[in-house]
């Protein structure tokens, strides 16, 4: 760290012939000066060619390990809070039984969540026409109770509909990872009615390609806020697709939504959207208006402006536990089996600690020998370029590994030092991923895919 002194050094070499005790500076500095020595007995002041070296971590604390007075109990018995209710089914709310039928034998899913036996009978009663406000937590399968009922109301339709018929749902998430989530669940509950099609609009992908898929016909439009209001801007056949058809728009990650600054872009939309004349008579059997459901880990702050710009006469559907204490419910809850813990320690040894928690973890696995099953551990970093650097660190610092996705997916290979629990002698068996923003969407689209996949490489 340069000095003062050295500083002025390099500017200008003191004239000691004008100022014999050695001083720097101005007048001000050298009356300062005079009484500083005066003041310690001395009569000159160190020369001006002196430097003063010093150190980010020249303190060597003693580094002290906190005690934990709030200890997870081990024994405790945790009942999951988002988990599938035992005594309920989703025949007893009225769903389709093809629907039924489907979510057992192909996804497996045979008894609804809370929040789900919450909003499917209510979305699936002709009674009850109001905007929604649901308030869950994130996992409890918010995705699932606003699709089931919109597709097992279009499966109960008297006429007869299939994708040229027009699209009935409008579903916009925050992020592009979201709507391709929520176009996959899509995806796979349309698989016993092939003639109902999701078509899926989010930036990075090509808009030729979106306004092609537009124009054969779809049944659930999915995206993200930008590309969607894009299409309804400059695209006409979206707007032929919605007039008479539209019943449903929903909102998910509300509070994301506000957070990522599309309060703007969603006003644009609902305002469009609401200017398309409808036409109740094509479709009796459905909403004689068109129905706003906004989801939400959260009750307060932005998301409350949200709905009051989108949500009119709605109803506030919660799963929390304790529905009377309202800063409860302002929260954005955790789930009950959710088992968290914090680990404080300094700057310099985050890199070390989180390397150590990634090997524990490894080792662990490694011990209990499962060889058809598959381990993901997800690190959330600050920024991009924390990413990059995490990525490179665990992956490159002796070369040993080999790419499965360009350069976004990285197995690690026999010999690598990265982890203390490698055996020189056989493979490690890890993968590591990076995502983030300044990705292309390809790219980010397939490293997803790839983790989320169960093969070779991941097991």
């Amino acid at each position: 760290i340069e000095t003062f002194e050295s500083h002025q050094s390099k500017k200008q070499k003191p004239n000691h012939n004008n100022n014999p005790s050695g001083f720097v500076g101005n007048r001000k500095t050298k009356d300062l000066d005079n009484k500083i020595s005066r003041d310690k007995g001395q009569t000159t002041l160190p020369q001006a060619s002196e430097q003063i070296v010093t150190s980010l971590f020249s303190s060597s604390r003693e580094i002290e390990t906190s005690v934990n007075t709030n200890a997870h109990d081990e024994t405790a018995v945790v009942n999951p809070s988002n988990a599938p209710l035992a005594g309920d089914n989703f025949e007893s709310f009225g769903t389709h039984p093809t629907l039924v039928t489907h979510l057992e034998e192909k996804m497996r899913i045979s008894k609804p969540t809370s929040i789900q036996k919450l909003v499917v009978p209510h979305l699936m009663s002709n009674l009850n026409d109001n905007d929604l406000f649901i308030h869950a937590q994130t996992g409890s399968g918010k995705t699932l109770a606003f699709l089931l009922p919109v597709l097992s109301t279009l499966l109960n339709m008297k006429e007869r509909i299939d994708r040229t018929s027009g699209a009935f749902s409008l579903i916009i998430a925050p992020t592009r990872e979201l709507a391709s989530q929520i176009y996959q669940v899509c995806l796979t509950l349309t698989q016993c009615c092939h003639y109902l099609v999701p078509c899926l609009l989010i930036g990075g992908e090509r808009k030729k390609s979106e306004k092609a898929r537009l124009r054969k016909g779809c049944n659930f439009i999915i995206g993200t806020p930008g590309r969607i209001l894009d299409h309804l801007q400059n695209t006409k056949v979206i707007r032929e697709q919605l007039a008479a058809s539209l019943r449903y728009v929903i909102l998910d990650e509300g509070d994301k939504l506000m957070e990522l600054g599309f309060e703007e872009t969603l006003t644009d939309i609902l305002k469009i959207i609401h200017e398309i004349p409808l036409n109740p008579k094509k479709f009796p059997s459905l909403p004689s208006r068109i129905i706003h459901v906004l989801c939400s880990a959260t009750t307060t702050g932005s998301v409350t402006k949200l709905g009051n710009v989108a949500l009119k006469n709605y109803r506030l559907l919660s799963n929390c536990k304790n529905k009377k204490d309202k800063s409860a419910s302002d929260l954005s809850v955790a789930p009950d089996q959710l088992k968290q813990m914090v680990t404080i320690v300094p700057p310099k040894l985050r890199l070390v600690t989180l390397g150590g928690i990634l090997s524990d973890i490894t080792k662990k696995v490694q011990a209990e020998d499962k060889k058809d099953e598959t381990t993901r551990t997800m690190v959330f970093l600050s920024c991009s370029d924390s990413v990059e650097f995490h990525f490179e660190a665990f992956t490159n610092m002796d070369s040993a590994c080999r790419k499965l996705v360009a350069d976004s997916v990285k197995q690690l290979t026999r010999g690598s030092t990265v982890f203390p629990c490698f055996d020189n002698e056989s493979d490690p068996n890890v993968v590591f991923y990076k995502l983030h923003g300044s990705l292309s969407q390809q790219m980010r689209s397939a490293t997803l895919k790839h983790f989320a996949t169960n093969n070779d490489a991941t097991k």
